[in-house]
């Protein structure tokens, strides 16, 4: 007969597996020693190379809304991923508004936010950066407010609304940060999401330097309708 098993190499994460083989039936004949010591003429052993895929994240399902679309009020965007070969590390975005989108961004003006994996994770950023609010540079208070920040609420009121707009869900391998801005308190007719997402194995996706690498940037640029008055 035969003995059949199947495995996905890559998630062994490592470039060589061996077998030692030993087979015995009912009349005491044995065939091959898994005892490499005492018997090491015995053993039979199968040692096998594996190539392992290179380090890759995975959109799954991406980013959303798609770029280009027109956003009004509340607006939900979300940041859907997945490591082929590691475990999520981080969403890096880079925010623009209004009139410093597109041709015409700046990098001094823009909002850097670092969201790690894991949704206790975020929820410990949001604390963190509650319980430092007072040393934020100004311009990050715009978007703070959008994510429902209240200048007049205690910490704890406040890191409770921001984690109901700021918050990842699924696991280390795969999952989608989620941010929830009121469009209209930002009061720009624009706002563009650079993004990049990091594995711990090295991959990554897309690359918020449009200097340097624009072929491989992943720009997000929604018009918004603001209210009118």
């Amino acid at each position: 007969g035969t003995w059949t098993i199947k495995l996905d190499t890559a998630v062994l994460g490592e470039e060589k597996v061996e077998f030692l083989v030993t087979v015995r039936d009912d009349a005491g004949a044995q065939w091959g020693n898994n005892n490499y010591v005492s018997y090491p003429n015995d053993v039979k052993a199968f040692l096998y190379n594996v190539t392992l895929p290179e380090p890759a994240i995975i959109a799954d399902p991406g980013v959303s809304p798609v770029d280009g679309t027109t956003v009004v009020g509340v607006q939900t965007f979300t940041f859907g991923f997945k490591s082929a070969t590691g475990k999520l590390k981080e969403l890096e975005l880079d925010i623009y508004l209004g009139d410093n989108t597109g041709e015409n961004r700046d990098y001094a003006e823009h909002l850097g936010i670092n969201l790690p994996a894991g949704s206790e994770a975020v929820a410990q950023w949001v604390d963190e950066l509650v319980n430092n609010y007072s040393k934020l540079d100004e311009k990050y208070h715009v978007i703070l407010a959008a994510a429902d920040y209240n200048t007049d609420a205690d910490d704890n009121e406040n890191k409770e609304a921001l984690k109901a707009n700021i918050f990842y869900e699924g696991d280390e391998k795969a999952g989608t940060w989620t941010i929830k801005l009121d469009t209209a308190v930002l009061d720009v007719e624009a706002i563009e999401f650079l993004v990049a997402v990091r594995d711990d194995a090295g991959a990554q996706w897309g690359n918020n330097n449009y200097v340097d690498y624009s072929d491989e940037v992943k720009a997000y640029l929604y018009n918004v309708t603001l209210p009118i008055d």
